[in-house]
């Protein structure tokens, strides 16, 4: 090798080498990622950045993490560990963590029991063998004289949105009020009872999505009868499945709450069914259908119905006279399964399902009442195109037994009903020009325009009761008191959580073609490149000859 030739390898292994210190140290003066995920989950959002960015006091992350747990743990430690890195990146300093040293036993557990951080059993893979260990995934956020600690952190699935409302509510000195109007029958806040599935009407309650709520929101219940009107501090109330007559001067404290700018969520009920006893029962509200129509908005009394839908364990009798009931899963078409949402709304835009259970469907003829006021109406969800409507006053609760395609078709073919709206805009209040409501105290000064206000309705309100608790439903809820409380922000984060990929609904034919084509292409294409391959090695052979 000359001398020109091993300078030259010198010089190109120096600028090599030179290349490399660059970049580690432009790495480390400059932080970013590319992401290439659906939804962006390796990356943290513009909210979370802002957040972070934004804090005024510092905040410390403990991490008490067991090592050595397998595959599927150590990725989440892993995971878990560059969502930190991130956020301590933005946080311009005022945000660290550490992982706290597991291999200091004594200590490690110590100081994981000061925070209340206790082990759990997991299944752990070793040596190829499932084994049971006492482990430790959990965390503790400390700000000044403010600790909140995370005692378990088992399923990283929207890892985000936990470590940012957590840091939500440690950067806030106090957080949002959020009301739950209560006395007309409505589900009680009374947390969430253990195998609580498909309760009767009077056994309801929406404990979970409480305990969902406040970590966020301080979650209040308003007795209207109790009260002369709304508290001023409360700007979002949720009014979930009213089953009796609301009184007139109850409306007039909506009302007033309305006009004042207060936003209203409301989830409501037309017509009651009993799974159980298989009938349906019409709910009377008295003056409230009045109330709403004037801003817009007309619930009908009827059932929507969906081939997408979800499944109810059915008894039949065992098969050669045996006398046990054996119990199957039916699809039972009055719990619908929503999917197509408004992918530009901000409270669906990252939701991909949720089920329904008896709902009714909204007059979209009653829009033009609020469209007329100023107001803008949009789409929330809608049945699927396969939908069927059932008015009283006899309803059709029994689950759907095996039918052909043809018959399917013949029965859901009501097109898709809208079942879920908001409104923004200025309404004008039911009560100009009316007298006030007996019993109604005047408070605050009488007003008969609003100002700008936000109003989400779903025709269901079983869907947020414990009984029918699914991650989409509760995701739907949670969105709606973001949007209505303008917290628009956690409900991008939230929506990472979602993993559902429901499939296409394919036609007989059309599964019979995917099925053989599952069946038959593989071999074909290993017979291909058989056949191809061979091609090659007999030209090459014939090339050699020649």
């Amino acid at each position: 090798m000359s001398a020109t030739t091993r300078k030259s390898m010198r010089s190109s292994l120096l600028l090599v080498l030179a290349v490399i210190i660059a970049l580690n140290v432009a790495g480390r003066m400059y932080f970013g990622r590319a992401d290439v995920t659906e939804g962006n989950i390796y990356t943290l959002s513009d909210y979370s950045r802002q957040l972070v960015a934004g804090m005024e006091d510092k905040i410390t992350v403990k991490v008490f993490f067991s090592e050595d747990l397998g595959p599927q743990y150590n990725q989440n430690r892993i995971y878990l560990r560059d969502m930190l890195e991130d956020f301590q990146a933005y946080s311009n300093g005022r945000f660290r963590f550490e992982m706290v040293n597991p291999r200091e036993k004594e200590a490690f557990e110590a100081e994981a029991g000061r925070y209340r951080i206790q082990p759990m059993q997991a299944q752990v893979l070793e040596d190829d063998q499932l084994t049971v260990k006492m482990v430790y995934m959990g965390l503790v956020f400390l700000a000044g004289d403010k600790t909140e600690t995370i005692p378990v952190l088992g399923d990283v699935n929207g890892l985000e949105y936990t470590l940012t409302s957590t840091l939500k509510r440690l950067t806030q000195d106090e957080l949002p009020l959020v009301g739950v109007i209560q006395g007309h029958g409505e589900p009680s806040l009374d947390a969430p009872m253990q195998n609580q599935r498909m309760m009767p009407a009077g056994d309801r309650a929406i404990g979970t999505v409480r305990q969902l709520l406040e970590q966020n929101y301080r979650v209040q219940p308003v007795e209207l009868g109790a009260v002369d009107e709304i508290d001023p501090a409360m700007n979002t109330l949720l009014w979930i499945s009213p089953q009796e007559e609301v009184a007139t001067a109850d409306l007039y404290k909506i009302d007033q709450f309305l006009m004042r700018g207060g936003r209203l969520g409301l989830f409501l009920d037309k017509v009651e069914g009993e799974l159980q006893t298989q009938q349906a029962t019409p709910i009377s509200v008295g003056e409230l259908d009045d109330f709403l129509a004037h801003l817009g908005i007309r619930v009908n009394e009827d059932l929507v119905g969906d081939v997408h839908c979800g499944a109810v364990q059915v008894r039949q009798q065992g098969a050669r006279g045996l006398a046990a009931l054996i119990p199957i899963s039916m699809r039972y078409p009055l719990f619908v399964e929503v999917l197509d949402f408004n992918e530009d709304h901000a409270i669906s835009r990252d939701l991909e399902n949720a089920m329904l259970a008896f709902p009714s469907s909204l007059d979209t003829a009653a829009f033009a009442a609020a469209r007329s006021m100023g107001m803008n109406v949009q789409t929330i969800a809608r049945s699927s195109d396969m939908s069927e409507v059932q008015t009283g006053p006899r309803y059709d609760l029994q689950p759907m037994d095996r039918m052909d395609e043809q018959a399917v078709r013949a029965r859901f073919n009501a097109g898709p009903q809208t079942l879920a709206i908001s409104m923004e805009g200025a309404a004008s209040s039911y009560f100009t020009g009316k007298d006030l409501p007996e019993g109604t105290v005047e408070g605050a000064q009488r007003l008969d325009q609003g100002v700008e206000t936000r109003i989400a309705m779903v025709a269901d309100g079983d869907f947020a009761c414990d009984g029918y608790a699914q991650q989409g439903n509760l995701l739907l809820v949670q969105n709606i008191v973001d949007w209505l409380s303008l917290d628009e922000g956690l409900i991008g984060i939230r929506g990472k959580t979602i993993t559902t990929r429901p499939l296409d609904d394919l036609s007989a034919g059309q599964r019979k073609f995917v099925k053989w084509l599952n069946i038959l292409l593989p071999p074909i294409v290993i017979i291909l490149l058989g056949v191809g391959r061979w091609l090659r090695r007999r030209r090459r052979a014939d090339s050699t000859q020649a």
